[in-house]
């Protein structure tokens, strides 16, 4: 059975830097701004959030098959607007700055990805 969650998981890298993570959603989902000291790529495998970039205050949904790209360092905040289930592939910003193409395909996904 899927352990449903509230409040946002705890995310500690371990230490080659990568870590991927399933994250189940109850209907009432809501994190506080945050900012975190990694990337992160978000898969909306079901449901349906909202995502917030702070300093902007754009907003935008996420539905079902939706790739949210969050930089390092980024405060955002997620609010479920149905139960969800996101997949996060977290990584330090050290493993995108060593190499050239790493880091052009980042910088790629930044620009076209589903961001405010």
């Amino acid at each position: 059975m899927v352990q449903r969650v509230s409040s946002p998981i705890v995310v500690e890298l371990p230490a080659h830097g990568v870590l991927f993570v399933e994250s189940s959603h109850a209907g009432d989902f809501r994190m506080a701004p945050r900012r975190d000291p990694y990337h992160k790529v978000l898969y909306v495998l079901a449901g349906e959030v909202a995502y917030r970039e702070i300093e902007s205050g754009h907003t935008l949904t996420a539905r079902s098959g939706a790739v949210v790209v969050v930089p390092a360092g980024t405060e955002h905040q997620i609010t479920d607007r149905q139960p969800s289930t996101l997949l996060l592939l977290c990584f330090r910003e050290d493993l995108v700055s060593a190499d050239a193409d790493i880091a052009g395909l980042w910088q790629t996904m930044v620009a076209g990805a589903a961001r405010p």
